[in-house]
Protein backbone atom coordinates (compact mmCIF):
# COMPACT_ATOMS: atom_id res chain seq x y z
CA UNK A 1 0.00 0.00 0.00
CA UNK A 2 1.68 2.83 -1.19
CA UNK A 3 0.44 6.53 -1.22
CA UNK A 4 -2.69 7.65 -3.37
CA UNK A 5 -4.51 4.65 -1.76
CA UNK A 6 -7.16 5.18 0.86
CA UNK A 7 -7.84 3.74 4.08
CA UNK A 8 -10.14 4.13 7.01
CA UNK A 9 -10.55 3.92 10.69
CA UNK A 10 -13.64 3.17 12.38
CA UNK A 11 -14.37 3.36 15.78
CA UNK A 12 -16.97 1.84 17.48
CA UNK A 13 -18.05 1.16 21.50
CA UNK A 14 -20.70 0.93 24.11
CA UNK A 15 -23.71 2.96 25.88
CA UNK A 16 -21.05 4.24 28.52
CA UNK A 17 -19.15 6.50 28.22
CA UNK A 18 -21.29 8.87 26.04
CA UNK A 19 -18.77 10.49 24.16
CA UNK A 20 -15.26 9.08 22.80
CA UNK A 21 -13.36 11.02 20.24
CA UNK A 22 -11.51 9.57 16.98
CA UNK A 23 -8.11 11.53 16.61
CA UNK A 24 -5.85 10.88 14.00
CA UNK A 25 -2.19 12.97 13.39
CA UNK A 26 -0.70 12.91 9.75
CA UNK A 27 1.74 14.09 7.26
CA UNK A 28 0.99 16.87 4.99
CA UNK A 29 2.51 16.90 1.93
CA UNK A 30 5.58 19.72 1.59
CA UNK A 31 5.30 20.85 5.12
CA UNK A 32 6.89 19.58 8.27
CA UNK A 33 3.91 20.44 10.18
CA UNK A 34 0.97 17.63 10.87
CA UNK A 35 -2.19 17.67 10.45
CA UNK A 36 -4.60 16.63 13.37
CA UNK A 37 -8.47 15.44 12.50
CA UNK A 38 -10.83 15.55 15.73
CA UNK A 39 -14.12 16.80 15.91
CA UNK A 40 -13.16 20.33 16.18
CA UNK A 41 -11.29 19.96 12.87
CA UNK A 42 -12.48 16.97 10.84
CA UNK A 43 -9.88 17.97 7.86
CA UNK A 44 -11.09 17.38 5.20
CA UNK A 45 -11.43 14.24 2.22
CA UNK A 46 -11.26 16.34 -1.02
CA UNK A 47 -7.95 18.88 -0.25
CA UNK A 48 -4.93 18.26 2.03
CA UNK A 49 -4.61 16.57 4.60
CA UNK A 50 -6.77 14.52 2.49
CA UNK A 51 -8.28 13.00 5.76
CA UNK A 52 -11.89 13.75 7.13
CA UNK A 53 -14.07 12.75 10.22
CA UNK A 54 -17.66 11.81 8.94
CA UNK A 55 -19.36 12.57 12.96
CA UNK A 56 -18.89 13.49 16.20
CA UNK A 57 -20.76 11.29 18.13
CA UNK A 58 -22.06 12.49 21.46
CA UNK A 59 -24.60 9.93 22.55
CA UNK A 60 -22.50 6.79 22.48
CA UNK A 61 -21.92 3.87 20.03
CA UNK A 62 -20.79 5.21 17.20
CA UNK A 63 -19.04 4.77 14.50
CA UNK A 64 -17.18 7.52 14.17
CA UNK A 65 -15.13 6.87 11.00
CA UNK A 66 -12.08 8.84 10.20
CA UNK A 67 -11.03 7.85 5.75
CA UNK A 68 -8.04 8.84 4.65
CA UNK A 69 -8.97 9.43 1.02
CA UNK A 70 -5.20 9.61 -0.30
CA UNK A 71 -2.42 8.07 1.55
CA UNK A 72 0.26 10.42 2.06
CA UNK A 73 3.99 9.55 2.76
CA UNK A 74 4.83 9.64 6.77
CA UNK A 75 3.31 8.57 9.73
CA UNK A 76 -0.50 8.41 10.91
CA UNK A 77 -1.46 7.84 14.63
CA UNK A 78 -4.58 7.23 15.63
CA UNK A 79 -6.02 7.82 19.38
CA UNK A 80 -9.34 7.51 21.29
CA UNK A 81 -9.91 10.08 23.78
CA UNK A 82 -12.59 9.65 26.32
CA UNK A 83 -14.40 13.23 26.80
CA UNK A 84 -16.76 12.36 28.62
CA UNK A 85 -13.95 11.32 31.56
CA UNK A 86 -11.50 14.25 30.33
CA UNK A 87 -11.02 15.30 34.12
CA UNK A 88 -10.82 11.95 35.48
CA UNK A 89 -6.99 10.61 33.85
CA UNK A 90 -7.72 7.88 36.18
CA UNK A 91 -11.10 6.74 34.71
CA UNK A 92 -11.50 2.99 33.70
CA UNK A 93 -15.11 3.68 31.70
CA UNK A 94 -12.62 4.04 28.42
CA UNK A 95 -11.85 0.43 29.26
CA UNK A 96 -15.08 -0.99 30.34
CA UNK A 97 -16.76 0.88 27.21
CA UNK A 98 -16.51 -2.11 24.96
CA UNK A 99 -14.75 0.24 22.72
CA UNK A 100 -13.40 -1.26 19.39
CA UNK A 101 -11.00 0.29 16.44
CA UNK A 102 -11.35 -1.64 13.03
CA UNK A 103 -8.74 -0.14 10.39
CA UNK A 104 -9.29 -0.56 6.73
CA UNK A 105 -6.36 -0.30 3.58
CA UNK A 106 -8.96 0.12 0.80
CA UNK A 107 -11.97 -2.51 1.23
CA UNK A 108 -9.50 -5.15 3.58
CA UNK A 109 -9.49 -5.05 7.39
CA UNK A 110 -6.27 -4.87 7.96
CA UNK A 111 -6.35 -4.80 12.29
CA UNK A 112 -9.19 -4.59 14.66
CA UNK A 113 -7.96 -3.22 18.06
CA UNK A 114 -10.02 -3.80 21.22
CA UNK A 115 -9.94 -1.62 24.31
CA UNK A 116 -7.45 -3.20 27.01
CA UNK A 117 -8.58 -3.11 30.38
CA UNK A 118 -6.89 -0.44 33.35
CA UNK A 119 -6.99 2.90 33.79
CA UNK A 120 -6.76 6.03 31.41
CA UNK A 121 -8.74 8.38 29.34
CA UNK A 122 -7.04 8.44 26.37
CA UNK A 123 -6.21 5.36 24.26
CA UNK A 124 -2.73 4.92 22.50
CA UNK A 125 -4.25 2.73 19.21
CA UNK A 126 -1.51 2.51 16.53
CA UNK A 127 0.65 4.52 14.07
CA UNK A 128 0.79 3.42 9.99
CA UNK A 129 3.39 4.52 7.86
CA UNK A 130 0.94 3.47 4.39
CA UNK A 131 2.60 0.26 4.57
CA UNK A 132 3.64 -1.34 8.07
CA UNK A 133 1.26 -1.14 11.25
CA UNK A 134 2.63 -0.75 14.50
CA UNK A 135 0.27 -1.67 17.46
CA UNK A 136 0.44 0.31 20.64
CA UNK A 137 -3.05 -0.62 22.32
CA UNK A 138 -1.86 1.34 25.59
CA UNK A 139 -4.44 3.48 27.65
CA UNK A 140 -2.85 6.64 29.51
CA UNK A 141 -4.14 9.52 31.71
CA UNK A 142 -4.34 12.99 30.41
CA UNK A 143 -5.33 15.66 33.14
CA UNK A 144 -5.55 19.48 33.02
CA UNK A 145 -2.85 21.14 31.02
CA UNK A 146 -1.25 18.12 29.41
CA UNK A 147 2.51 18.09 29.82
CA UNK A 148 4.26 20.10 26.88
CA UNK A 149 5.10 18.42 23.98
CA UNK A 150 6.39 19.13 20.32
CA UNK A 151 5.20 17.24 17.74
CA UNK A 152 8.11 15.24 15.93
CA UNK A 153 8.10 15.64 11.86
CA UNK A 154 10.00 12.73 11.54
CA UNK A 155 6.96 10.41 13.12
CA UNK A 156 9.62 8.60 15.62
CA UNK A 157 7.99 10.37 18.60
CA UNK A 158 5.48 8.42 20.79
CA UNK A 159 1.40 8.99 20.05
CA UNK A 160 0.82 9.64 24.06
CA UNK A 161 3.35 12.39 23.44
CA UNK A 162 1.96 13.60 20.55
CA UNK A 163 -2.03 13.36 21.91
CA UNK A 164 -0.80 14.80 25.25
CA UNK A 165 0.36 17.83 23.18
CA UNK A 166 -2.53 18.38 21.27
CA UNK A 167 -5.42 17.67 23.68
CA UNK A 168 -3.82 20.30 25.46
CA UNK A 169 -4.87 23.10 22.69
CA UNK A 170 -8.00 22.20 22.37
CA UNK A 171 -10.90 23.70 23.65
CA UNK A 172 -14.60 22.20 25.42
CA UNK A 173 -17.04 21.37 23.40
CA UNK A 174 -19.95 23.48 23.20
CA UNK A 175 -23.00 22.44 25.20
CA UNK A 176 -25.61 20.40 23.14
Amino acid sequence: TGAGNSARVVLTWGASPSDLDSHLTGPIVGSSDRSWVYWSGRGECDLSPFACLDLDDTNGFGPETITISQVQPGVYRYSVYDYTNRNNPSSTALSTSGAQVKFYVGDALVNTFFVPSGAGNAWAVFEWNGSSLTVFNQLYGISGVPRPSLIDPSGSGRVEEEMRRLLGLQHAKPPR
